[in-house]
């Protein structure tokens, strides 16, 4: 079918444009979770995009996160860099001492 007829037959028959819709949904919905399971994976790009384009993120914009580090984290900043060598850095508290 030429591009002609085929515009021709969504105009005459709306449920070819509906078919079309459901088509374009079922393939986002897949793309979406192709890009999802990537970025679950580590692969930052999928990742960032997904931010962008569906959380509203843009580059250079400020954002509010509640991190929970955890206990072992929390000993990391809680320790003094006077305490360790080279001022801690890359150290974990059981390194330190």
């Amino acid at each position: 079918m030429g591009k002609d007829a085929f515009r021709a037959a969504k105009r005459r028959d709306p449920a070819v444009q509906d078919a079309i819709e459901r088509g374009r949904a079922v393939e986002h919905d897949k793309l979406v979770g192709v890009l999802h399971d990537l970025a679950m994976g580590g692969q930052y790009v999928p990742a960032i995009f997904l931010l962008k384009a569906r959380h509203g993120y843009r580059e250079g914009d400020a954002f509010e996160a509640n991190v929970n580090l955890g206990p072992a984290a929390r000993d990391d900043l809680a320790l003094n860099p006077r305490e360790v060598p080279h001022g801690g850095e890359g150290m974990r508290p059981s390194q330190a001492q």
